[in-house]
């Protein structure tokens, strides 16, 4: 798998990935500053802006999963909001630092979420596996920091415990994913209150020329068949609901959806069995002239001799 697959496969689960914020009460602190309780803060951090109903509001303080401080011109009444989105890159570091420079507002360039280039991945040789590969992700979600002022501890409060929210997030988005197993054992956090390299005297060398603090996640993803990229860029998601298998168990073909075997011609080839994908089950065997049709993300419908038979809990 390439960097560039990885990416477009993690992008939607970074997409998905909860920027609500619930809060209990709002206060007025009677000097165009505003302070909401909240048993959740997300990864919010000051000096960023975000829009309550048609307002927008500055943060100016905050302390992570306890309450936000917000300066702007009226008291907010919704109690509900979205925050801002993860800038999601990927590639060498060089190339994400030349992309980043380019931008002059630091909120266009974070909170950042870095994707480390891969070096190698797994792949399951079975074709009947419902797994594709196994992949060592790097992701590294960071946030803008104050070295020169800020303690260790003053750093975890600021920059680290809000990355470590957002790591929750992406770690519950993708347990939810289509395109993934359900995930198992563990993964390891470790936490940047400085993110750079540093040599034998403790000097530290930036990494993408920002000051920044915030977590790496090194995480193993098992990837299901079939949700590669296709050439367009854009993330294939069809079903894949069926093997086609011939009177020797070949497997003959691989149906997704909206797309239609017809069984011709003539020896080991007929007839053909429909298999479930993930069970193995037969679904229906098709003789001569008959054909298996699949409909996208609705049901899976068997054509033969105009029989329409409808199959409960289609794989989508």
């Amino acid at each position: 798998m390439t960097s560039k697959q990885l990416y477009k496969r993690l992008e939607p689960i970074v997409n998905a990935m909860d920027k609500s914020i619930i809060c209990k009460s709002v206060t007025d602190n009677l000097d165009g500053t505003y302070t909401m309780a909240c048993n959740d803060t997300k990864w919010i951090t000051a000096g960023f802006s975000i829009t309550i109903g048609l307002n927008t509001y500055l943060v100016t303080e905050f302390s992570c999963n306890e309450w936000i401080k917000l300066s702007g011109s009226v008291l907010p009444t919704q109690l509900t909001f979205d925050i801002y989105p993860f800038k999601f890159k990927h590639g060498t570091i060089k190339a994400v630092a030349s992309e980043l420079n380019q931008l002059p507002n630091y909120t266009d360039r974070l909170p950042l979420l870095f994707l480390h280039d891969i070096t190698e991945d797994k792949i399951h040789l079975d074709v009947l596996d419902a797994v594709d590969n196994d992949v060592d992700v790097k992701l590294y979600f960071l946030i803008d920091s104050d070295f020169s002022n800020w303690t260790i501890n003053e750093s975890d409060l600021k920059a680290v415990n809000p990355m470590r929210n957002a790591v929750k997030e992406f770690i519950k988005s993708l347990s939810v994913s289509q395109y993934v197993t359900e995930l198992t054992g563990v993964g390891t956090i470790r936490n940047y209150n400085r993110f750079g390299n540093f040599d034998d005297n403790g000097v530290i060398k930036n990494i993408f020329n920002e000051y920044l603090s915030g977590v790496q996640l090194r995480i193993s993803i098992s990837f299901l068949r079939d949700c590669d990229c296709c050439e367009n860029g854009t993330l294939d998601n069809r079903p894949a609901p069926a093997y086609v298998y011939d009177t020797l168990g070949n497997i003959l073909a691989i149906l997704y959806s909206n797309e239609i075997y017809i069984s011709t011609g003539g020896g080991t080839c007929l007839p053909v069995t429909i298999k479930d994908i993930n069970t193995g089950a037969t679904i229906t065997t098709i003789a001569s002239g008959g054909e298996y049709s699949v409909e996208q993300l609705t049901v899976i419908r068997d054509t033969i001799f105009s029989n329409t038979t409808t199959i409960i809990d289609p794989i989508i």
